[in-house]
């Protein structure tokens, strides 16, 4: 019997997600809402999932299945013959309604139908979507309805279609329906200028406009202040006045530590905000304790509401949870790339060989190596997953007792220290 959960339930969400997971590995059938449709989906690379999706949905292998993916790199491992103008498009408007088709790349062992060679692919602006897919991988989706029927924009709807032949329905609430192809085989001059006109969806959970991404994106290696590099790294949670103040000031502290950097001559600048964050409010009070107990000054600190200027001013995005990255990526600005909960970084980069990363030394310094280290860890996910949903969450310590807050602090300082180590080459003293 197909199970369902309520996304808006964080419990059932968080089940929901496990869950759904677990039945892509095993070559069944979810539903997931997406930013456009509700959508029926399976392990890209399973072809007996596909085959059993196509046939649920009534559909031949005419029409083969458009494939979704979590993060813009995974196109590197998917495509071939990939143009500027179409990393331009993935840039401006990932995540979102846009879908791209392009030649995949001929080593894949997969088979979504009779595609003639190309994939039709895309990144849905939908937090359950990129945290399943985040999970998953690649995965073959379709609209969850039956051939000839309308698209679902409900899952009661979905359900109603497709009944049993699904192990696991992901409840969403309604979709809005939106949606643009461009087809980077025989783009055209223009066509781009005409996918701008589209709707945009973005901002994060608050419900705020999304900046054009080609306009207010910076290009990668670019962030400088008074003509000085600087490697900006902002941590994520909610109300900015719990976990992200003390991750922002515990990271401050070791950086001190290691570099005797005082004043950010390093040029590593580290700031925080939330999602839901108490603009202008002090740090708990619970949590300066702690703070102090680690020598970390907590001093100065105001609160920050998580702003499009803050994603899109950072090149490394830590989030105390899953939930919070996938609102940061949800946001657009290409923030996938560089936005990882603290947890799910300090795995991948325990994996990355040091060596293997400028000297904090060599030209660029400092900035330089933190650059190389994200894009290496980026390089890594999908491919080193968390034994559990609940290894990569830092849990809201709000309105515990100060014996609660200590076991925060542990647990993100036990995080931050191969992480620090990484980003300047130098490792805690001992």
């Amino acid at each position: 019997m197909a199970r369902r959960y309520d996304c808006s339930d964080a419990t059932d969400r968080a089940t929901g997600l496990r869950e759904a997971a677990s039945a892509v590995r095993r070559g069944e059938l979810v539903v997931l809402p997406t930013d456009t449709v509700y959508g029926i989906g399976a392990d890209a690379f399973t072809p007996e999932a596909v085959g059993d999706l196509l046939e649920a949905k009534g559909r031949g292998r005419g029409m083969p299945s458009p494939v979704l993916i979590g993060s813009p790199n995974t196109l590197h491992g998917l495509v071939t013959d990939f143009s500027e103008q179409a990393w331009e498009l993935v840039d401006a408007f990932w995540p979102g309604a846009l879908t791209l088709v392009a030649r995949h790349q001929p080593s894949l062992t997969w088979d979504l139908g009779e595609t003639g060679g190309t994939v039709a692919v895309r990144m849905p602006l939908h937090p359950v979507a990129i945290e399943l897919l985040t999970e998953t991988g690649p995965m073959a989706v379709s609209s969850a309805n039956l051939t000839g029927h309308p698209a679902p924009q409900t899952c009661d709807a979905a359900q109603e279609m497709l009944g049993d032949s699904v192990a696991v329905y992901l409840d969403g609430g309604p979709t809005p329906r939106l949606g643009a192809l461009l087809d980077r085989r025989r783009h055209r001059p223009g066509a781009q200028a005409a996918a701008r006109g589209r709707d945009q969806r973005g901002g994060a959970a608050q419900g705020r406009a999304r900046p054009r991404g080609r306009q207010l994106t910076p290009p990668a290696g670019a962030s400088e202040e008074h003509g000085i590099p600087v490697f900006r790294i902002l941590h994520v949670s909610t109300g900015n006045v719990c976990r992200s103040p003390i991750t922002e000031r515990l990271t401050r502290h070791a950086l001190v530590a290691r570099l005797g950097d005082e004043r950010g001559r390093s040029g590593l600048v580290v700031e925080s905000a939330g999602t839901w964050g108490h603009e202008g409010a002090p740090m708990e009070e619970h949590a300066a304790e702690v703070l102090l107990e680690y020598g970390a000054d907590p001093s100065g600190f105001l609160g920050r509401e998580l702003l499009d200027e803050h994603v899109i001013r950072a090149d490394l995005v830590l989030t105390a949870t899953r939930d919070h990255r996938a609102q940061v990526i949800s946001m657009g600005h290409s923030a996938g790339l560089r936005t990882f909960t603290l947890k799910e970084f300090t795995r991948l980069v325990r994996a990355i060989d040091p060596a293997t990363l400028p000297g904090p030394d060599a030209d660029g310094g400092v900035v330089e190596r933190a650059r190389a280290l994200v894009r290496a860890a980026a390089a890594l996910r999908g491919w080193l997953l968390a034994p559990s949903a609940e290894a990569d969450e830092v849990y809201d310590p709000y309105g515990a007792p100060i014996t609660y807050f200590r076991s925060v602090g542990e647990e993100i300082n036990a995080a931050l220290d191969p992480v620090v180590t990484a980003l300047t080459g130098v490792p805690a003293r001992t």
